[in-house]
């Protein structure tokens, strides 16, 4: 069995402390995130963004749930009849003898245009 890495969870007020202290000693993300313990530095720009646009109660928000709530679902696998499929193929062989004819059109125009 495969181990899943755990990701490290941090409270709303550790978030607060650590957005704060950045903005205040006017530390870049990546120094924020080391003098923090945090592994990733755009887990400090994803705060930062948060508090900027929320305040501190915005860490109180599930924001991945949130995104992952927004997240289309796979499409369901559709049952198409013999007559529907036989439709289709016949309008793709429309399609494509129309392209020939607008292809063959245009090459006589270019034709009659160049020796006309």
């Amino acid at each position: 069995m495969q181990n899943k890495k755990q990701r490290k969870t941090y409270s709303p007020e550790f978030k607060t402390k650590v957005v704060e202290t950045m903005l205040q000693e006017h530390w870049s993300q990546k120094q924020t995130a080391r003098n923090f313990g945090i592994p990733d530095h755009k887990t400090v720009k994803r705060w930062k963004e948060i508090y900027l646009t929320e305040g501190a109660q915005g860490f109180r928000i599930d924001h991945a749930a949130i995104a992952r709530a927004k997240v289309p679902t796979k499409p369901k696998e559709v049952i198409v009849d013999k007559n529907t499929l036989e439709e289709l193929e016949y309008l793709r062989a429309e399609v494509a003898y129309l392209k020939k004819l607008n292809a063959l059109v245009a090459e006589k125009e270019r034709h009659e245009k160049n020796h006309g």
